[in-house]
């Protein structure tokens, strides 16, 4: 099935017409293949795997339940357009995780955007616990919506935190804040919030915890982060090679 699936894209493009790209579930149409398709890599300490990335106009359109619907940028990433099987970006080098210390687990895992994952992942109990996610260098998105998913299995369920942007990665923006939010609840629970639309292009993505948690802990618990919204920017279309974004320890935070 995957297979004639690509043939057909290949033809349709090869044609210059209407391509029907398929994204976990939803079928899209453009006038051409909604992604650029870059040649098999072999990136440096990741398994050789084609980099997909989407052209500008693109539009991720949330699919409106509080779960990982897989229509999202890093679900599309993750799987270069609909066309592989999903693996965590964060952990082939297409997307950049950063954070603070990181106690349980992997910080990667925030990152993960697979609907049925269900990963135990949080920080130090240390005050101001962050995470950041980068989307390649040639991708930004204006946010209409994010998802992020609870890390643990029990409580401690994030309640204050912020969401910041970023187009370079060192001036950041508040694009929303919470305070006493209810909305994460149960194990590994996943909600969506709405944003301004067309208000924010960003590149990167910052989660930063302003308060205690639901336990009234530091600890920030995520597994999972998902953002929604029109591409508007993609100026290298084509191939990137991830290898230079290779992760260290002392970097991501990773947990040994």
């Amino acid at each position: 099935r995957e297979r004639e699936r690509e043939r057909e894209s290949a033809k349709d493009r090869a044609a210059g017409g209407v391509v029907s790209m398929y994204n976990g579930g939803l079928h899209v149409q453009t006038d051409d293949s909604r992604a650029v398709e870059g040649m098999k890599l072999e990136q440096m300490g990741h398994s050789t795997r084609p980099t997909v990335l989407p052209k500008p106009g693109t539009c991720f359109e949330w699919g409106g339940g509080h779960t990982m619907d897989h229509q999202g940028v890093l679900y599309f990433l993750a799987t270069c357009g609909g066309s592989k099987r999903w693996q965590n970006p964060a952990d082939t080098g297409i997307v950049k995780v950063h954070g603070s210390g990181w106690l349980k687990g992997r910080i990667q895992e925030v990152a993960n955007s697979y609907m049925h994952a269900k990963s135990d992942s949080w920080s130090q109990d240390a005050p101001g616990a962050w995470f950041s996610i980068t989307l390649p260098p040639t991708l930004q998105i204006e946010m209409t919506h994010y998802s992020l998913r609870h890390g643990y299995g029990g409580g401690a369920q994030m309640r204050n935190w912020e969401l910041l942007v970023s187009i370079d990665g060192e001036t950041w923006t508040t694009v929303r804040r919470h305070v006493n939010d209810t909305s994460l609840s149960g194990g590994y629970g996943i909600h969506t919030w709405t944003l301004t639309p067309h208000a924010h292009s960003a590149r990167s993505f910052k989660i930063v915890a302003t308060g205690g948690n639901s336990i009234d802990g530091k600890q920030l618990a995520c597994a999972g982060f998902e953002v929604y919204g029109r591409v508007v920017a993609q100026q290298c279309e084509g191939v990137l090679n991830p290898s230079h974004w290779l992760f260290s320890d002392s970097v991501t935070g990773r947990a040994d």
